[in-house]
């Protein structure tokens, strides 16, 4: 597994990991991101469940040096633009609305968050 080393951008849009080519890290494989939540017990047993992974998101590997390499969220929401009609056209024209595709950032990463293969 590898481990958030840095933040890229204030966005959340990119982090940085502690694996590169050295760990046979490659172009475009995709990661979950999440860091390791509270132990969970059964409430019968009372039996240790494991640690919940709280997910911050997915992405994709985008640059790869030797020790390091870039995993950038690979997910997208669409937000609704409009467009203000021309003050030269007709009086019966209306706004135009657009959907645009906005790259969805990683929820909260931290240095020390881990990313696993998926």
């Amino acid at each position: 597994m590898m481990k958030v080393a840095r933040i890229m951008d204030d966005e959340y849009n990119s982090v940085v990991m502690n694996k590169g080519s050295e760990d046979g890290i490659k172009l475009d494989q995709k990661y979950l991101l999440f860091e390791i939540g509270e132990e969970i017990f059964d409430p019968d047993t009372k039996e240790s469940l494991g640690r919940v992974e709280m997910v911050k998101g997915t992405g994709k590997v985008t640059h790869v040096q030797e020790k390091i390499s870039t995993l950038t969220s690979d997910e997208y929401y669409y937000e609704v633009e409009k467009t203000a009609p021309s003050p030269f056209g007709s009086v019966f024209e209306r706004p135009v609305e657009r959907k645009v595709k906005m790259r969805k950032p990683f929820n909260g990463p931290k240095i020390g968050d881990i990313a696993k293969r998926i």
